[in-house]
């Protein structure tokens, strides 16, 4: 019953800490690099909190099942579990970055019939990272996979 409860709540829990665990290491990299250009800082703190909030989220899974069903249980199965509602996320967040992408091309492209001054200064106000945080979250997951072959 222990280890129905541990699958259980990393299923619920493991999304909610990845992306709390990405506030809350992203955030505050933000702030100390306010005084960068917009592009830096949301790709430097889209990637640290990427990688951050899932470094997290092994994290609290390993403890979990730990603290609930012994300290030798966060074997293969209940990686394979935290790594499958991961990849479910990171899939959801890649869709969504791309229809940011398209949504931006095609704001770029209705402006640009404007003039080239109006499409410049829009282009920089609309530049961010939109994939600065999913290179982060693949990064974080090959980090916690290595941790997780070589222990």
């Amino acid at each position: 019953m222990r280890t129905f409860l541990a699958y259980s709540l990393v299923l619920f829990l493991s999304p909610a800490i990845a992306g709390w665990g990405a506030a809350l290491a992203g955030f505050p990299v933000a702030l100390i690099l306010s005084w960068t250009s917009m592009g830096l800082r949301t790709k430097v703190a889209g990637y640290i909190g990427g990688v951050c909030g899932v470094i997290a989220s092994a994290w609290a899974t390993q403890l979990l099942f730990h603290s609930l069903t012994g300290p030798a249980s966060f074997t293969l199965l209940p990686f394979l579990a935290w790594l499958s509602i991961l990849t479910c996320l990171i899939a959801r967040f890649a869709a969504l970055n791309w229809r940011i992408a398209k949504a931006r091309r095609e704001l770029l492209d209705t402006i640009a019939e404007r003039g080239p001054d109006t499409l410049r200064l829009m282009s920089e106000e609309t530049k961010t990272a939109h994939f600065s945080t999913l290179v982060g979250q693949l990064f974080g997951v090959a980090i916690v996979s290595i941790w997780f072959f070589c222990r």
